[in-house]
């Protein structure tokens, strides 16, 4: 009970965080750092993968509404909710099969940082494709896709380095 509600805390205050802050960050046209999926990426693994993708596509569809997007961030949010399994059975089995925590000291910084910037670049790399819908942007595409995860993924990384200091 303790951690679902320490999960909605979260939630409300990530949400808060990329509405409020993050929402008016564009530098060069090309970087847009969206933190909003650590979310789904930090989905504890006791918890039913269902809701996991229920849950995604509600955050997806607030960020739409707020963006005026159209779906685009409820498509990236389900698929990276839909591959996360699949990418965390792929880089640590171990605790995929029983059923650590998906943190930094649990699963230590290179395979944490593998894991956050493949999930991150997935969301990353469907949103903006989605977005330029054309081959002739696949370069540009890329692009964005490659720095916008390289920031998401320095905040994650910040964010559990602070959350370890507090311990």
């Amino acid at each position: 009970m303790r951690t679902a509600l320490l999960y909605v805390l979260s939630l409300l205050l990530v949400m808060a965080f990329q509405l409020l802050l993050l929402e008016n960050v564009q530098l060069l046209g090309y970087l847009n750092p969206y933190y909003y999926p650590i979310l789904i990426l930090l989905w504890p693994l006791k918890w039913n993968r269902g809701l996991s993708i229920v849950v995604a596509f509600g955050l997806g569809l607030i960020m739409d509404f707020f963006e005026n997007s159209g779906g685009l961030h409820t498509s990236a949010l389900v698929l990276l909710a839909y591959v996360r399994p699949f990418l965390l059975q792929s880089l640590v089995a171990r605790a995929a099969e029983e059923g650590l925590t998906v943190d930094l000291p649990t699963l230590g910084p290179s395979k944490f940082m593998t894991f956050t910037a493949m999930g991150l670049f997935t969301f990353h790399f469907w949103l903006f494709s989605l977005e330029a819908f054309a081959w002739s942007e696949l370069f540009w595409v890329l692009i964005r896709s490659l720095a916008s995860t390289a920031v998401s993924a320095v905040m994650v990384y910040a964010t559990q380095l602070l959350m370890l200091s507090n311990e």
